[in-house]
C-alpha cells in the first residue's frame, strides 16, 4: 500500500503519528482539510535500491554513513509507477487549481518520543513536477544530522524507522496559531494558551510583533486583551478554540494536555494536527488533581521547616477554621461534615508547609451560609452598623491587645528554667489558645476589609473617579507596620548613638563579630545594654520568625552585631511612608455631599484594620517567641533525662509525640533517637530543592505526578 486513503484503517507504522492523529480528528467530528497519505512503503519503496545502506547506517551508525547515504538519496527519485500512483491520488481528491500541503508524518516516534520541528513541512505547493522534490525532502529530512542524533541518543534506530507523507488541500486562512491546552508560560494545567497570528505563520515565527497570546482559565473566562494592533479577535471564536481544545484533549483515554496546531478561513476552524506535549507526558489530568499553594502562608513560615513547627501551624489552623464556621451559625452538622475539608487543606511536603486551595475553597464556601434570608438580613444589618462604628472597633481591638499583654507579659524573654514538662506544655496550650483567637480576628477583619474595599472601588468606579484602585491603596496602604516603624526607629537609634562615640565606632568597625557578641554579653557599657534591650524587645524578628526552630537573635546576636557594622559603614534612614491627608481628603472630596460621610467611614475602618492586621502579625511573631523558648527548655529537659542528644532535636518531634512522651510516656529513647535522626536527613535532603509557590499534581502526591506552577 503506496497510497492511504483517509477512511481506511492503519497503523502508524504504516501512516504515521501526525496522520493517525487527523483520523480521530475526524473520528471525534472536528473538520480537517482534505487529504490523503502517502505510507511507510513509500518511504521504503524510494530506498529500496540502497536498502544495505540504510540497514548498515542503523544498525551500526556515524555521521560519515549519514553524510554518505544523504548523497546517495540526493541522487535517487521515484520510479515512474510510484509518480503514477501519487498524480493519480492528487486528482482524487483535490482540483486542478488547489494548492498542496505537504507533511512528514514519522512512523517510528512513539507518544513519549515526540519530534516536533524536527522534519519538514512545505505549504502552497503546485501541482506540477516540482511536487516530487518536496516529497524527496521530506524523506531527505528523516537523515539530517539534527534527526539521526537524536534517534541515536535516544536509542530509536531499528529497521522500522521511516516516514509517511501527507498530502493536504492547502487553505490560505485567515488566522492561523496553536492551542496549548496546558499553559506553557506558567505551567499552569488549569489554564489554556492559545497563539494566533494573521495569515499563515510557522510555530517558530510567532513574535510579540506578529501574534497575540490569549490565556483561558478552566472557567472557559479569557483573562487577555484581545486586541493587539491589527490583530482584532472576536470572544467567540476564541471560545470555539478553547471548547475544541478542550473536545480534543478529552477524547483521548489518557488526558494528557495537547499542542494543536489550527487555521480559520471565513470563520471555519480547521485542526490541522495535534500532538501531545512533549514536558507533560507524565501528566495524566484525569487523574485526581491536587495544588499545593505557598502564597496564602504568611512569609515567616515559608520555605524548609521542621515536624513541630508544621504541627503546631496545623493545628491553630484547623482549629481556627472550625472556630470560624461555628461562628457562623451554621448547624453543628454542616461544621463535622466540613472537618475533612479543613484536615487536607493544610499539608507539609518536603519539609515544606502548603496550603491546599481546592478543599480550602469548600471550607471558605460555607462562610457566608445561612439557615435562613431572615437571619441573613439580620446579621447583614448587624454587621454593617458594627463596621461604621470605628470607635466600637478600637474600643474592642484595646481590649484584646490588653487581655493579649496580661497573658504574654511574664513569659517574655523567660528561660522556663524550673519549669516541669507538664507545667510546660499547660502554658503552651494557653499560648496556642490566644493565637487560635487572634487568628480567628485577622480571618474576620480580612473579610470585612475586602468587603469595604470592594464597595469603596465600586462607588469609585460609579463616580468615574480617575484610577480608583491606585489612590484607594495610596490612602489605605503604608508599606511599613506601626512595629516595623518602631523597630527600625529604635535600631536607628543605637547606629545613631555609636555614632557619636569616636571610640565606640572605633569599636566596632575593628572588632570581630565574634568579640563584640562576647562583650555583649559581659561587658557594661551602655551601648551594649540597650542593644541587649533592643533585643528583648524586638529579637524575635526576623527571617523565619514563625518558625519554632528559628535561631532569633536572642539566640544568636551575630547577624544583628553584623548588621550593625554594616550601618556603620553606610548610614540609611529607614523610610517610614504615612499617607498625605491631603490625599484622604481630596479623595472623599470627589464624591457627592450625601456620600461623603459613608466614604470617609468605610476609609478610616478599612485603614484602621489594615493596620490592626499588622499589629495582629506582631502578636503572632511574639507567642511564637515564647513557644520556642517553652520548647527549647523541653528540649533541655529532655536531653538531661537522656531521651534525645540536643535540646534543637525537639523541634522534630510532633507535638502529639512530645505529648505522649510526657503524658504517656510512649516510646523507648531509641525509637525517638532513630525518629528524629531520620527526620534530620530528610530535613537536611528537602533543603538541598528548591522552594516553589504553587505546584499541581495528577495523582499521588509525589514528584514524578508534578507540574511546577510559574508566576507570570
Amino acid at each position: 500500500m503506496i497510497i492511504y486513503e483517509n477512511n481506511k484503517p492503519a497503523a502508524s507504522e504504516q501512516i504515521g503519528i501526525k496522520a493517525c492523529s487527523l483520523i480521530h480528528l475526524q473520528k471525534i467530528g472536528i473538520e480537517t482539510p482534505e487529504w490523503f497519505a502517502l505510507s511507510s512503503d513509500c518511504f521504503h519503496d524510494f530506498i529500496y535500491d540502497h536498502r544495505e545502506e540504510y540497514f548498515d547506517l542503523i544498525n551500526d551508525y556515524s555521521e560519515d554513513k549519514r553524510q554518505r547515504f544523504v548523497k546517495i538519496l540526493e541522487r535517487t527519485d521515484f520510479t515512474d509507477s510510484t509518480k503514477r500512483k501519487i498524480i493519480a491520488a492528487i486528482h482524487k481528491h483535490f482540483s486542478p487549481e488547489d494548492k498542496l500541503a505537504i507533511r512528514t508524518s514519522i512512523t517510528d516516534a512513539e507518544l513519549n518520543e515526540p519530534y516536533i520541528g524536527m522534519y519538514q513541512t512545505y505549504l502552497f505547493v503546485k501541482q506540477n513536477d516540482k511536487l516530487f522534490t518536496y516529497l524527496k525532502k521530506c524523506i531527505l529530512s528523516c537523515f539530517t544530522e539534527k534527526a539521526m542524533s537524536y534517534r541515536h541518543k535516544k536509542q530509536l534506530l531499528s529497521r522500522y524507522f521511516g516516514t509517511a507523507i501527507i498530502i493536504q488541500k492547502m487553505i490560505d486562512p485567515d488566522y492561523s496559531g496553536i492551542i496549548f491546552t496546558t499553559n506553557p508560560q506558567t505551567n499552569n494545567a488549569n489554564e489554556t494558551l492559545i497563539t494566533i497570528t494573521l495569515g499563515i505563520s510557522h510555530r517558530d515565527s510567532f513574535t510579540e510583533d506578529n501574534s497575540i497570546d490569549v490565556i483561558i482559565d478552566k472557567n472557559g473566562d479569557i483573562k487577555t486583551d484581545l486586541i493587539r494592533e491589527k490583530i482584532v479577535l472576536s470572544k467567540d471564536l476564541v471560545a470555539k478554540l478553547y471548547r475544541m481544545g478542550q473536545t480534543i484533549e478529552n477524547s483521548f483515554d489518557q488526558r494528557v494536555a495537547h499542542d494543536i496546531e489550527f487555521i480559520v478561513k471565513d470563520d471555519k476552524i480547521y485542526i490541522m494536527q495535534t500532538r501531545p506535549m512533549a514536558d507533560y507526558l507524565h501528566i495524566d489530568k484525569n487523574k485526581t488533581h491536587t495544588i499545593l499553594d505557598s502564597s496564602m502562608l504568611s512569609d515567616g513560615i515559608k520555605g524548609i521547616t521542621t515536624p513541630l513547627t508544621y504541627t503546631l501551624a496545623r493545628s491553630a489552623f484547623m482549629n481556627m477554621q472550625t472556630a470560624v464556621l461555628q461562628k457562623q451559625n451554621l448547624p453543628a452538622d454542616t461544621v463535622r461534615k466540613a472537618v475533612d475539608n479543613i484536615s487536607h487543606s493544610i499539608c507539609f511536603y518536603e519539609n515544606r508547609i502548603y496550603m491546599r486551595p481546592l478543599d480550602l475553597n469548600k471550607v471558605t464556601a460555607l462562610y457566608e451560609q445561612r439557615e435562613t434570608r431572615k437571619i441573613i438580613k439580620k446579621l447583614k444589618i448587624m454587621r454593617e452598623k458594627k463596621q461604621l462604628t470605628l470607635a466600637r472597633l478600637k474600643i474592642e481591638r484595646e481590649i484584646e491587645n490588653e487581655n493579649f499583654e496580661q497573658l504574654t507579659r511574664p513569659y517574655i524573654n523567660t528561660t522556663f528554667k524550673g519549669y516541669t514538662n507538664i507545667q510546660l506544655l499547660e502554658t503552651g496550650h494557653d499560648l496556642e489558645a490566644e493565637l487560635l483567637n487572634d487568628f480567628i480576628t485577622q480571618i474576620a477583619d480580612n473579610r470585612t476589609i475586602d468587603r469595604n474595599y470592594e464597595r469603596l472601588l465600586n462607588l469609585s468606579e460609579n463616580a468615574k473617579i480617575f484610577e480608583p484602585k491606585k489612590k484607594l491603596d495610596t490612602i489605605l496602604y503604608s508599606p511599613n507596620s506601626v512595629v516595623e516603624s518602631t523597630k527600625d526607629h529604635a535600631f536607628h537609634e543605637i547606629i545613631k548613638e555609636i555614632k557619636r562615640d569616636d571610640r565606640l565606632v572605633n569599636l566596632f568597625t575593628n572588632s570581630t563579630v565574634s568579640t563584640l557578641v562576647e562583650k555583649l554579653h559581659t561587658n557594661s557599657l551602655l551601648i551594649f545594654s540597650k542593644i541587649n534591650s533592643y533585643i528583648n524587645e524586638f529579637g524575635a524578628f526576623g527571617k523565619n520568625e514563625l518558625k519554632l526552630e528559628a535561631i532569633t537573635a536572642k539566640e544568636d546576636p551575630a547577624p544583628l552585631i553584623l548588621e550593625i557594622k554594616n550601618q556603620l559603614i553606610s548610614l540609611q534612614k529607614p523610610a517610614v511612608h504615612e499617607p498625605v491627608a491631603s490625599s484622604f481628603e481630596s479623595f472623599v472630596n470627589k464624591f457627592r455631599n450625601i456620600q461623603r460621610t459613608e466614604i470617609k467611614n468605610l476609609l478610616e475602618t478599612t485603614r484602621y484594620l489594615i493596620d490592626n492586621r499588622r499589629a495582629l502579625y506582631y502578636k503572632q511573631v511574639r507567642l511564637c517567641s515564647i513557644l520556642r523558648s517553652i520548647y527549647l527548655r523541653i528540649g533541655n529537659n529532655f536531653t538531661t533525662a537522656g531521651i534525645i542528644h540536643n535540646p534543637r532535636d525537639i523541634f522534630f518531634l510532633k507535638q502529639d509525640e512530645i505529648s505522649d512522651i510526657i503524658e504517656k510516656g510512649k516510646y523507648t529513647n531509641e525509637q525517638i533517637q532513630e525518629r528524629i535522626l531520620d527526620r534530620q536527613t530528610e530535613y537536611v535532603d528537602n533543603a538541598k530543592k528548591p522552594d516553589h509557590e504553587c505546584m499541581h499534581f495528577y495523582g499521588a502526591i509525589q514528584p514524578e505526578n508534578m507540574i511546577v506552577y510559574k508566576s507570570e
